[in-house]
């Protein structure tokens, strides 16, 4: 695993790394802005788009965990137990974060970058137009395929992209 600050070539991808932390990441770096604006929808957005760049491109998740398409988007299960509310939450954020392995890091650095500024509503969607979602209120896992069909089809203009370590080691 190479995180940073170390030499080692092995990329840690997959289910290894856990949606607390990949949410956590991306907490931190909102925490870093001037004014927060990461609610836990915008939260849930995030990673959902994380999951399905990544999956586009590598044909393997960020982290294990299914994101559910439900009637108003979709969510991550478990940070939908950690967060709750309408006001962003940087400032419930962890103070130590989990080790990453830095090419993760730099993936999600640059999700950030590309979607940090565009507005929730705008991101909703976003994300509703780009997978088929369930008439049924309660919700279902959305599988691997629809995913990686949905994200692929993005022009290439709009591809947020994976490190060479991360393809090379799938």
């Amino acid at each position: 695993m190479r995180y940073w600050g170390e030499n080692s070539r092995e990329a840690l991808t997959g289910p290894s790394i856990t949606a607390d932390a990949v949410a956590d990441h991306l907490i931190d770096l909102d925490a870093q802005r001037p004014r927060s604006s990461v609610t836990p929808m915008k939260l849930h957005l995030l990673m959902y788009l994380a999951q399905g760049h990544c999956l586009a491109s590598t044909g393997r998740r960020l982290f294990a965990e299914e994101v559910h398409a439900l009637e108003h988007g979709p969510v991550v299960p478990s940070q939908l137990c950690r967060f709750s509310g309408r006001r962003p939450i940087a400032r419930r954020r962890r103070r130590v974060l989990p080790r990453m392995p830095w090419e993760t890091s730099e993936f999600l650095d640059r999700l950030w970058l590309a979607y940090r500024d565009v507005p929730v509503e705008d991101l909703r969607t976003l994300a509703l137009g780009l997978a088929p979602w369930p008439a049924d209120p309660a919700g279902r896992g959305i599988c691997d395929e629809e995913l990686i069909t949905a994200f692929r089809g993005l022009p290439a203009e709009r591809r947020i992209p994976v490190g060479e370590s991360i393809v090379r080691a799938s």
